[in-house]
């Protein structure tokens, strides 16, 4: 009998997730854009405060961007996901002149 091993679930999803995006042209540079819009806000506290003031009056709770941690093996679909679940209130924030950073419709 011949075993064959996979590494650790979480670790490979981890892996996936982190170059997800790199085969469709369209999506390409989503990753850096998303760790960039994380940066923002984790670089400002006033930015970090209007989020989380949109997030409580759009969505009725208080939330924050997630950061990306390469020891972390969640961390990447941590981010993607709660990136999603703001996606709104990001858009927002881009229209009214607050956010520098956003990705495209594609991305």
């Amino acid at each position: 009998m011949q075993y064959y091993s996979y590494g650790c679930v979480d670790h490979v999803l981890e892996l996936v997730t982190k170059i997800a995006f790199k085969d469709v042209p369209d999506s390409i540079g989503t990753m850096a854009i998303s760790h960039s819009m994380v940066n923002f806000f984790n670089a400002s506290s006033q930015a970090t405060t209007k989020l989380t003031e949109k997030t409580k009056a759009m969505l009725g709770v208080s939330l924050g961007v997630i950061q990306d941690v390469c020891t972390r093996w969640w961390s990447t679909f941590t981010m993607c996901e709660r990136l999603l679940r703001l996606k709104t209130v990001l858009t927002v924030m881009n229209f009214e002149g607050d956010l520098r950073i956003q990705l495209s419709e594609a991305q």
